[in-house]
């Protein structure tokens, strides 16, 4: 029985060629796999950042709640003076009339 050649070319210049191919896609991988630990850290990132504007939003909303409040104690703190005021002039109006004009002549003086 005679032997027939091998299919491809076998121990020639087609084997070359043949595990030159197959070397380079496997260089081809290794830079995928680097794309695919991209992905993976962009998503991290990604993910890491909407935990941060998610807190950012509670951080924004807890301050608004606190200048609210801030307003509303400072409200009810002039309401309480004029209320002071209101009562203190119907005991002894010449006392705060007099209060009152020092006041305005310190301011203008």
């Amino acid at each position: 029985m005679a032997m027939e050649p091998l299919p491809l070319g076998f121990g020639d210049a087609m084997d070359t060629t043949l595990f030159s191919t197959l070397w380079s896609f496997q260089e081809e991988l290794q830079p995928q796999e680097s794309v695919e630990e991209l992905k993976q850290s962009l998503l991290a990132a990604t993910m890491e950042l909407e935990v941060s504007k998610e807190e950012l939003r509670r951080k924004e909303q807890s301050i608004a709640k606190l200048a609210d409040l801030v307003r509303q104690v400072a409200k009810e703190r002039d309401e309480a003076r004029d209320q002071s005021s209101s009562t203190n002039f119907q005991t002894n109006p010449e006392k705060i009339w007099n209060r009152k004009t020092t006041l305005n002549f310190r301011e203008h003086g």
